[in-house]
C-alpha cells in the first residue's frame, strides 16, 4: 500500500490519508503552534506518511492569550426581576460586546458576567415593547427610551434579526440545564465533541460540569448575529458558527447533541435531505442533530410537548430509524416563565444513537394513548404512550385548557410541589451507566482550527468530471462520463496511453490541485487556511524538485519557406498531460513563472488570502428576502421567503402586496413583472373566473385590467402584399 499522503482509495478499504482525519495531524513534523493565520509563514518540513491514529501524539497546546470560557459553577446569572431591568441588561450586553469587538480583544471575567445576562427579546413583555409594532411610529408607552437605545446600539440588519428571532429567543432556565447535565453524568457520558445547534448565549456550555470541561469541545450554531457575537465572547474556546443550522455543513462526528432548539410551527424546506419529511423547525433540529452523532453517542434536548404528542409521527419515526429514546421528562406549564416569559409545556428528551447491527428498542413512544377518555363534559386527553406507561416522569397533571382554536392540552403544575426538587428526583430515575460510546479525545487548549478542518470535511467527496485521481489498488484514474476509468500507461514510445513520465507528472499535480482547492474553500468559508497553505507548498516543492516549474515552457522558432514569416511556438510539457483535468489552469495560476530564466516562485495563494468569504445577504424586509430567493432559485418560493424571514406565509404575502401574484392557472406565485405581462387578455379571463370562486384572486383582476392593450381599429390592420389568405377573425 502506498504511503503517499495524497492518495485516494476509491475501491479499496483505505480512506483519504491526507492527515486531516480525526485525531491525525496533517504532517508528521509540522508544529501546530505556528499554524495561526496571523503568524509568520512557517518553513515547510519534509512530508511524512500518514500514521495510524493510535500512534500519533497530541499537538502541543496553543497559547490562548487570556481567552477563557465562562462557567457559572454554582452561581446563577443574577437576572433582574423586572422586564425593564432585563431590557437594560440586554442593551448593556450588546454595547459591551460592540466595544470589545472594536478593541479586538477577549472579554474580561467581569465583562463575561455582564454578557451572560443577555436573555434576548423573546419574552412577550420584551418582544411587544422593545420593537415598534407594524404601522406604528412610537414605542409602547414608557418604553421609548429603552427601545431607542436598542435601535442605536445595533445596525439595521442586526435590529431586524433581533426582531425576527423574538419568536425563538426563549433561553432555558439554569436549573433545567443543570438537571440535563446531571442526567448525562448519571448515564456515564465522558466527554468528546458536543454539538449545540441553537446555542443562544451558551448557557449549556457555561453550566457544564467541571469533570467535562477539559474533555469537551463545543460546536455551536447561532442564527442571530448579535447573540452569536456575545456567545463567542463567553465561549471563546468553542467554535461558534453564525448561520442557519439548515445550511451549515457538518459531518457525523459528535459524541453528544444538546440544547433547546428554536420552536416554530413553520416547515423547514431549505435542507433538501429533510424536505420531503415536512418537519417543523424544532423537530428538524432534533432529527438532524441525531443524524450527526457517532454510533453510541447521546442526545439531550429541551423541546415543546408537540414533538412527543402530535398525531403526525413523521419526526419520531425518522429519529427511531437510528436512535432509541432513553427517557422523557415532562415539565408543567410555567417552567420557563421566570427566565423566558413563556408558559409552554416542555419535555426533556434523552436519546442514544444505535450502533451498527443493534435492533430497535422500545417503540412505544411513536404512538399516542388516551390518559382520559372523552366524556359528555370533557374532551379526551391524548399524550405520548411513553408518558402513559411512565407516569413518574410527568411532573404535573394532564389537563385541557382553552386555546385560540378550542381546547388544547396542557400540563398543570402540582400545588406545593417544588419543581426543581421533583426534576432532580426524576433525573435520579434515569438508567445508570448505560453509555457505551467511544468519545473523541479532546484537548480544550487547542483553538478551534483543527476542529473546523475535521468537522467540515465530509469524507464522501465527489470527483468532478474529467478529474484525475489515484486509487491505491488500480493506480491513476480519470472520471469519464461519470464513472472512473483507469488511465492506460504505455511502455516505451509505441502503443496507446500515456507515457510513464506523463503519468508521473499527473500524479505529482493531483496533490497540488487538491491543496489549492482546500485553501480556496477554507478562505471562502472563512475557516483557518495556514495549515492548508503549508500542505500546498510541500506538494508544489515536491513537483518542482522532480519536473521543474509547473509552467515550464519550451520555445521553438520556425520560418515559413514561402512567406518568410517567423513563427514562435510555446509548449508547456508539464501541463500538457494534465489538460484533460478541469482544474488544469487553476493549478497553472498558482506560481509566478519567468519565461526568460525558466524559473518560478510561489504566487500569493501560498502566503496570502486571495479570496474573501461572500458577504451574507442582509435581509430586513420581505422585498429583500424575495430578491435573495429569486437569485437562489429563479422563481418565487413563498415558503422559503417566509422561512428566511421567520414569519408566517400569510404575513409575507401581505407585506409583499402587489410585488407578487398567484397565478390561478397553476397556483404558482409569480413576480408582478412576470404575471402582468404576456397574454394578459387570457390571464384576465382566468383571473375573473378564479375570483368568482376564491376571493384571494380578486386583486389579480384590477392589476390585469390596468395593462389590457387597446383594441385594434380596422385601419390599424394591414395585410402583407401577396398574402394568400387573411383570417376571418382579423376582419
Amino acid at each position: 500500500m502506498s504511503n503517499d499522503p495524497f492518495t485516494l482509495d476509491m475501491f479499496g478499504s483505505s480512506a483519504l490519508s491526507s492527515g486531516l482525519g480525526l485525531g491525525v495531524r496533517s504532517f508528521g513534523g509540522f508544529d501546530t503552534v505556528a499554524a495561526n493565520d496571523d503568524d509568520p509563514e512557517p518553513t515547510p518540513p519534509s512530508p511524512a506518511p500518514a500514521l495510524p491514529v493510535a500512534a500519533i501524539e497530541r499537538p502541543a497546546p496553543r497559547r490562548q492569550c487570556n481567552r477563557r470560557n465562562f462557567y457559572l459553577d454554582d452561581a446563577d446569572r443574577g437576572l433582574a426581576v423586572s422586564w425593564k431591568d432585563r431590557a437594560r441588561a440586554n442593551v448593556a450586553a450588546i454595547l459591551i460586546a460592540n466595544n470589545i469587538e472594536k478593541q479586538d480583544r477577549p472579554a474580561t471575567l467581569k465583562e463575561q458576567a455582564q454578557l451572560v445576562r443577555f436573555t434576548g427579546f423573546g419574552a412577550s413583555e420584551l418582544a411587544n415593547t422593545m420593537f415598534r409594532r407594524p404601522g406604528e411610529i412610537d414605542f409602547r408607552t414608557g418604553w421609548g427610551e429603552l427601545g431607542s437605545s436598542l435601535e442605536s446600539a445595533v445596525s439595521d440588519g442586526d435590529y431586524a434579526s433581533l426582531a425576527r428571532c423574538t419568536q425563538y429567543a426563549h433561553f432555558t432556565p439554569e436549573f433545567i440545564i443543570r438537571a440535563i447535565w446531571s442526567g448525562l453524568q448519571r448515564m456515564g457520558w465522558r466527554g468528546g465533541r458536543v454539538l449545540e445547534p441553537g446555542i443562544g448565549t451558551g448557557l449549556f456550555p457555561a453550566l457544564m460540569p467541571t469533570a467535562f470541561r477539559d474533555r469537551t469541545f463545543v460546536t455551536g450554531v447561532e442564527l442571530d448575529p448579535v447573540t452569536a457575537r456575545i456567545v463567542k465572547l463567553l465561549q471563546p474556546k468553542a467554535r461558534i458558527i453564525k448561520g442557519d443550522f439548515a445550511r451549515t455543513d457538518l459531518a457525523p462526528i459528535y459524541d453528544l447533541a444538546i440544547g433547546n432548539p428554536p420552536f416554530s410551527d413553520r416547515t423547514v424546506r431549505s435542507d433538501r435531505t429533510y424536505r420531503s419529511l415536512g418537519l417543523r423547525l424544532h423537530d428538524y433540529f432534533i432529527a438532524r442533530s441525531i443524524d450527526l452523532l457517532k454510533p453510541g453517542a447521546l442526545a439531550a434536548f429541551v423541546t415543546s410537548s408537540g414533538t412527543m404528542d402530535k398525531a403526525d409521527a413523521t419526526a419520531r419515526e425518522h429519529i427511531a430509524k437510528t436512535a432509541d429514546l432513553i427517557a422523557a421528562i415532562r415539565l408543567p406549564e410555567g417552567s420557563f416563565r421566570r427566565d423566558a416569559g413563556t408558559d409552554v409545556v416542555v419535555d426533556l428528551l434523552f436519546f442514544r444513537k444505535r450502533k451498527a447491527g443493534e435492533v430497535e428498542n422500545d417503540l412505544s413512544w411513536l404512538d399516542l394513548q388516551e390518559v382520559r377518555p372523552e366524556s359528555q363534559d370533557d374532551g379526551a386527553i391524548l399524550v405520548n404512550r411513553w408518558f402513559e406507561e411512565h407516569p413518574r416522569f410527568v411532573l404535573g397533571d394532564h389537563a385541557l385548557t382553552s386555546g385560540p382554536f378550542g381546547e388544547t392540552y396542557t400540563c398543570r403544575p402540582r400545588a406545593d410541589e417544588d419543581l426543581q426538587a421533583a426534576l432532580e428526583e426524576a433525573i435520579g430515575r434515569l438508567p445508570e451507566g448505560g453509555y457505551d460510546g467511544e468519545p473523541t479525545a479532546i484537548d480544550i487548549d487547542l483553538e478551534d482550527e483543527l476542529g473546523e478542518i475535521v468537522d467540515l470535511r465530509p469524507e464522501n467527496r465527489q470527483v468532478r468530471e474529467g478529474s484525475f485521481f489515484i486509487d491505491i489498488s488500480r493506480g491513476l484514474m480519470q472520471m469519464v462520463d461519470g464513472s472512473p476509468q483507469a488511465v492506460n500507461v504505455r511502455k516505451g514510445r509505441s502503443g496507446e496511453g500515456l507515457s510513464e513520465k506523463h503519468v508521473g507528472i499527473i500524479k505529482k499535480l493531483i496533490p497540488i490541485r487538491d491543496a489549492v482547492r482546500e485553501v480556496l474553500k477554507a478562505q471562502e468559508q472563512d475557516r483557518p487556511w495556514r495549515d492548508l497553505q503549508v500542505r500546498l507548498r510541500i506538494a508544489w516543492s515536491s513537483f518542482v524538485r522532480d519536473f521543474g516549474p509547473i509552467n515550464h515552457t519550451t520555445v521553438s522558432i520556425s520560418e515559413d519557406e514561402e512567406s518568410g514569416e517567423v513563427r514562435e511556438t510555446h509548449r508547456r510539457p508539464n501541463l500538457q498531460p494534465f489538460l484533460g483535468d478541469p482544474d488544469c489552469w487553476l493549478v497553472a495560476s498558482i506560481e509566478d513563472y519567468d519565461l526568460d530564466t525558466d524559473t518560478a516562485k510561489p504566487g500569493p495563494i501560498f502566503s496570502e488570502r486571495v479570496i474573501a468569504p461572500p458577504a451574507p445577504p442582509e435581509i430586513t424586509s420581505a422585498a429583500d428576502a424575495l430578491a435573495v430567493v429569486l437569485n437562489e432559485r429563479g422563481r418565487v418560493d413563498i415558503e422559503h421567503i417566509a422561512e428566511l424571514l421567520h414569519r408566517r406565509v400569510d404575513a409575507v404575502v401581505d407585506e409583499l402586496g402587489d410585488a407578487i401574484f398567484r397565478d390561478p392557472a397553476d397556483g404558482s406565485w409569480q413576480t408582478a413583472d412576470a404575471y402582468i405581462a404576456g397574454p394578459v387578455r387570457t390571464k384576465l379571463a382566468v383571473a375573473e373566473a378564479a375570483a368568482a370562486l376564491d376571493p384571494a384572486y380578486e386583486r389579480n383582476v384590477p392589476a390585469l385590467q390596468a395593462v389590457q392593450p387597446t383594441d385594434l381599429r380596422p385601419s390599424d390592420i394591414t395585410a402583407r402584399l401577396g398574402a394568400p389568405w387573411i383570417r376571418r377573425a382579423t376582419s
